[in-house]
């Protein structure tokens, strides 16, 4: 039996302790909306002109064909439609506003502009896209489980929820698995990879993974007011495993004299026979000062206080991001944005060697252009935490012809001090043909391994490099709410790093080689409407394994997803999925035969999902791995537990 260290007073705390967590600050929060005007509130959903508000049809994030919408039509007050209610005249008493105009008197809100993103999400770019509201029907409760259904990514987690947690795809390892928060990256100040673990949801905007043949980019951008009224999230949820979960977030588009934004997550559950307590506590708080809609200043930090037992060192980790940024949009088509912020990280009840008090800045800019058939990336930043590339820059450009040709190519380079990496890209895109588009990309160079986990404690560093050249070509068939899609894929490497995200913090450099397969996906509609099945499957050939690449990785799920009345204020999701992979190699060397790698046993889960929403509340229930296996994990000695549920709800409004 693994001896626990101190935790934080939440860790190990019962259920009820959790609960009453929850509803304290959900009753914190609400305290803030005035019990006379709660007639006046009004849905988030459909045709509000909150930023990507509008309803998805999915809860993974390919892009697909939408819902049916209903012909407009005059719709009666009381049906609280999300773009009728808006017009609806509001007395001065229950107007949330400082004064008692109407929200369409005051003119556009300012708001920051979003960043443009070159390529569209899609299979062709592999490029999957989360927005809004489609990240309120998900039921994932960390980023891991919220990825886990991009086909060929590879979930690797250290126990039940609140353990660390990483991901890979096409063989990545570290280096090559980065995180930005709106431009700014979250460099791993623990290890070689971001836990992502400690990677809140909590006032999340748009989630964006773009998986490129040598990298996998994962960009968050989190909430800002765009509605003159105030906006208010509750989330909360309990379950098996003494497991409890409490998500607030509240914005404001007039408060101390700008813009508004805060959050709050609490975690904590016990895991398995109670032999995986785990406490996370999050807080988020974003402020700017804006000039209409083209640009302004904006601040954001974010505090993540995590505890767990003694297994992952140090137990107690306390992570904190400033960022301050401003953006303009210079000319018609042409965005600048330049940011400073810090990182840091502590650790509590660790042994020597573990990282403590380690901190670093980073400063840079982007620049993006798009003039009709041309567009242009550019961002360059600067850092002076040890371990970490000192220099970065990164160029893209492209051209689209018509709609139905687009052409882009990428370089990238870093100075890691006594030596620097580079690293090409380019891809092409024609179609669609009567539904058939073609694809093809490829991408070559080497990159740098952070080391900042070792940074306080080696006198000197010798920056590590994997080389790398990957391909994926293919194709895709849509017509209607079907798609279909294949690609063959290819790669070469000279090595394989470890990620070094705390289960596998010890692991061992492995030799690459060449391997080739091939990957699928399907969307099949089925009757009744709003009825569909998707797969997802990538093979490999039976080359000598690679750690995090298993031979296969297949996902499915049967999904029923639909609005009903006119209003779409009723609607209902439920699915039954099914994820899984043979066994898979790990970089960690076996104890018992030094002259072999530790294997991970093959892992398969059966997960139900059901979401119920009504106007803006939804309930949602998840019931994972339904069919009991046991002995599943991806590390010695941190299963997976049995079936086990959480339900909950969530609470969208406009006050």
């Amino acid at each position: 039996m693994l001896a626990k260290a101190p935790r934080p007073d939440s860790v190990g705390a019962h259920a009820h302790h959790g609960l009453a967590v929850a509803v304290a600050a959900a009753a914190l929060l609400l305290g803030t909306v005035p019990w006379r005007a709660l007639p006046a509130q009004q849905p988030v959903g459909p045709g509000r002109p909150h930023a990507d508000t509008a309803v998805a049809p999915d809860t993974i994030p390919r892009d697909t064909v939408r819902l049916p919408v209903p012909p407009a039509r005059r719709l009666p007050r009381d049906t609280l439609r999300g773009d009728t209610a808006a017009q609806v005249r509001v007395g001065a008493d229950t107007l949330s506003l400082d004064t008692a105009q109407s929200a369409d008197t005051l003119g556009p809100v300012p708001v920051l502009p979003a960043f443009p993103d070159a390529v569209p999400p899609g299979w062709v770019g592999a490029v999957w896209e989360w927005d809004r509201d489609a990240l309120l029907r998900e039921g994932g409760l960390t980023l891991g489980t919220l990825l886990r259904d991009i086909p060929g990514l590879v979930l690797l987690r250290g126990g039940h929820v609140g353990m660390p947690e990483a991901v890979s795809a096409l063989g990545l390892g570290a280096g090559r698995v980065r995180v930005f928060l709106d431009g700014f990256e979250l460099d791993p100040l623990e290890g070689q990879t971001l836990d992502l673990s400690r990677v809140t949801l909590a006032g999340l905007e748009r989630l964006r993974v773009e998986r490129r043949p040598g990298m996998l980019r994962i960009e968050l951008r989190t909430l800002a007011p765009s509605d003159h009224r105030p906006y208010s999230l509750v989330d909360a949820a309990t379950g098996d495993l003494e497991t409890n979960y409490f998500r607030g977030v509240f914005a404001h588009p007039r408060a101390l004299g700008g813009s508004l934004a805060l959050g709050v997550e609490r975690l904590d559950t016990e895991g398995t026979a109670r032999e995986q307590p785990a406490s996370e506590l999050t807080t988020w708080l974003k402020y700017g000062l804006l000039q209409g809609q083209r640009g302004g200043v904006m601040l954001e930090w974010r505090r993540n206080r995590g505890g767990r037992d003694t297994l992952f060192a140090p137990p107690t980790v306390t992570r904190s991001d400033l960022v301050v940024r401003a953006r303009g949009e210079l000319a018609a088509g042409l965005m600048l944005d330049a940011f400073i912020g810090r990182s840091s990280a502590s650790g509590e009840g660790g042994d020597t060697g573990t990282p403590v008090g380690l901190s670093g800045r980073q400063a840079g800019a982007r620049l993006a252009l798009d003039h009709g058939l041309l567009w242009g990336r550019a961002a360059f930043r600067v850092r002076d935490a040890r371990g970490l590339p000192t220099t970065a820059l990164e160029l893209e450009a492209g051209t689209r012809l018509a709609g139905v040709l687009r052409v882009d190519g990428a370089v990238e380079w870093e100075d890691w001090g006594s030596e620097d990496a580079a690293a090409r890209r380019a891809g092409i895109a024609a179609g669609p043909f009567l539904g058939l588009s073609v694809f093809g990309q490829i991408e070559s160079g080497r990159r740098g391994i952070p080391l900042v986990g070792t940074a306080d404690t080696t006198p000197e560093l010798s920056p590590r490099f994997t080389d790398r050249t990957a391909m994926r070509a293919g194709i895709e068939f849509r017509h209607g709410g079907l798609a279909l899609g294949a690609a063959a894929l290819s790669l070469d490497m000279d090595s394989i790093r470890p990620l070094g995200f705390g289960p596998d913090a010890t692991g061992v450099t492995t030799p690459g080689g060449k391997r080739s397969g091939f990957e699928a996906y399907a969307r099949l509609p089925l009757w009744p409407q709003g009825m569909r099945l998707d797969a997802a499957w990538q093979e490999w050939n039976d080359a000598a394994p690679w750690p995090y690449l298993p031979q296969r990785v297949w996902s499915g799920a049967l999904v029923y997803h639909n609005a009903f009345l006119p209003s779409r204020n009723l609607e209902l999701l439920a699915s039954v999925a099914g994820r899984g992979r043979p066994a898979m190699l790990l970089p960690l060397v076996d104890p018992q035969h030094p002259e072999r790698l530790l294997e991970a046993p093959p892992f398969e889960n059966w997960s139900m999902y059901l979401q119920i929403r009504v106007v803006t509340v939804r309930i949602f229930v998840v019931w994972e791995n339904f069919t009991n296996r046991l002995d599943q994990r991806d590390f010695a000695r941190r299963g997976f537990p049995g079936q086990h549920a959480l339900y909950g709800v969530r609470w969208a409004m406009w006050n």
